[in-house]
């Protein structure tokens, strides 16, 4: 039932809601950018590495902004653990303000390939994994209150 899309076009749609996502990616020089459509590039790249297809079911040559040398410039230039951390700061802060975030847990809970951590505040399901913990035993150190 959900519309069909491409995961670039899913990043640029999330880009122009959050304008200190783009502004975040800075060139490692720290001087301003003057690549024309940066924002493009970016979505480009951060779609290659979270699909971890590389750049070439991505590049295209016809367009300045998705060529592979171009894609390649942008990555390595641009995308470092500092700026990454400033790009994730306005997405998480949007996230949690989310109603469905807030009923939730307001952001508080995680979880990661089917295994939930231990949150700051109080939460009726997160417990310990059976899978990785066991059932019962050794758990008096994660779960105090039993």
């Amino acid at each position: 039932m959900l519309p069909r899309v491409d995961l670039p076009e899913v990043i640029l749609e999330v880009m122009s809601w959050e304008p200190q996502l783009v502004e975040a990616f800075t060139a490692v020089s720290g001087g301003r950018s003057w690549l024309e459509d940066l924002p493009t590039s970016v979505a480009a790249c951060l779609a290659a590495q979270s699909m971890n297809v590389g750049y070439r079911p991505i590049a295209k040559a016809a367009v300045p902004a998705l060529q592979r040398s171009r894609l390649s410039h942008v990555f390595q230039n641009y995308f470092r653990p500092e700026t990454l951390s400033l790009a994730d700061a306005p997405l998480v802060a949007w996230q949690a303000g989310l109603p469905l975030a807030q009923a939730w847990g307001g952001g508080m809970a995680a979880a990661v390939d089917g295994m939930r951590f231990v949150v700051p505040v109080p939460a009726a399901f997160a417990r310990p994994n059976r899978k990785f913990f066991g059932s019962k035993r050794g758990m008096t150190w994660l779960c105090p209150s039993k």
